[in-house]
């Protein structure tokens, strides 16, 4: 069967409609930014498609916060395609091969962790005293870590 016209297959057409919609709808959020602010400085972490959290941005702080989001390219570092070097938290028994702020042996002996973004909570612990708690957590084993 030779297809001169889309439009004369409607059930074609229509799995083309899902198949977009599919992924238009299943893709997860690109990047999250968490700005974590004092008065004069930030730490500025990003969430990946990948769930890994990295640091973007250390400095002075900005008065618009949807700049954040930008820093990182406007950094002249040297690329990593490891991902490691910017990570908000290195563990041991991935990739890293720089020293790991966390290593863990799981109970059947695998030394293996891979943290990954689950939320993150800002609370005012006091007055003009915010804390930003990002949890992560590891896709395999039941393994947390929160992040202060």
């Amino acid at each position: 069967m030779k297809l001169q016209n889309l439009q004369q297959v409607p059930s074609l057409r229509m799995f083309f409609a899902l198949v977009i919609t599919g992924f238009l709808i299943s893709d997860p959020v690109v990047a999250q930014i968490i700005p974590i602010e004092t008065a004069n400085n930030a730490v500025v972490l990003k969430v990946n498609k990948q769930q890994e959290v990295s640091m973007i941005y250390f400095g002075q702080r900005l008065m618009d916060k949807s700049e954040y989001s930008s820093a990182a390219s406007q950094l002249r570092q040297p690329s990593d395609p490891s991902g490691v070097m910017d990570a908000a938290y290195s563990s041991a028994g991935s990739r890293n091969l720089l020293e790991p702020a966390i290593s863990v042996v799981h109970a059947d002996g695998n030394p293996s962790l891979a943290l990954r973004y689950e939320s993150f909570e800002v609370k005012e612990v006091e007055p003009g005293v915010k804390l930003t708690t990002v949890h992560l957590k590891d896709p395999v084993y039941d393994f947390e870590v929160n992040l202060f």
